[in-house]
């Protein structure tokens, strides 16, 4: 299914199910009124986390959409999408999943972002040489705490000096959330597809 039509998939299931996008929350995403959200379907699968909610296609993603909580639209995916432009001005834009403002439901921007898949390959074991390898660029920055194994399989795909690039980027712009629900691949291709960080939205957005 291409990208247009999902939406509009999408939007006929929620006006079906009488569903109110504009106004679902962290908070309340879990009451019976978006329990229809969280069902399986033929359309897409949704997935939530403290901030967003996410479209995936229920066959052979390749995309999601997202959307934010709250109305405060432009603190986390338009932050994402900044991050994004910031890392293709580095060359660094292959380390991430590409995100732009694709359409709307309803008044909720809906952004569209590259399918990463998640298959917990970083749980594999590690030779302690190995671990020292990744541990020495890490150690240098100080940064924040990656799976080991994602890290090395980083190394060997986008090299060494890339990945030391990487980590100043990421420190510099404060995102430090890696765990299995935000690193994958696309392919063999290791990336961050959730990257926007975690702050307390403005109040006057």
């Amino acid at each position: 299914m291409e990208p247009k039509e999902f939406i509009k998939a999408i939007e006929e299931y929620l006006i079906k199910n009488e569903i109110d996008i504009d106004t679902v929350t962290a908070d309340n995403i879990d009451c019976e009124n978006y329990e229809q959200l969280l069902w399986g379907n033929d359309i897409f699968d949704f997935r939530f986390g403290a901030t967003r909610g996410c479209f995936i296609p229920a066959y052979n993603p390749s995309f999601v959409f997202k959307f934010d909580f709250d109305g405060l639209w432009e603190e986390y995916c338009a932050a994402e999408r900044g991050f994004y432009k910031e890392a293709c001005a580095q060359g660094l834009q292959k380390c991430f999943t590409k995100i732009y403002k694709f359409d709307y439901i309803s008044n909720t921007p809906m952004y569209y972002c590259e399918y990463a898949s998640t298959p917990f390959a970083h749980d594999r074991h590690l030779s302690e040489a190995e671990k020292e390898a990744v541990t020495s660029h890490t150690s240098k920055f100080g940064g924040p705490k990656i799976p080991l194994t994602w890290a090395k399989e980083f190394i060997d795909y986008h090299g060494a000096e890339t990945f030391d690039k990487f980590l100043q980027f990421v420190i510099s712009r404060g995102i430090n959330d890696f765990h299995d629900n935000n690193i994958g691949y696309i392919g063999n291709r290791p990336v961050v597809f959730d990257y926007a960080g975690f702050f307390e939205p403005s109040k006057s957005c």
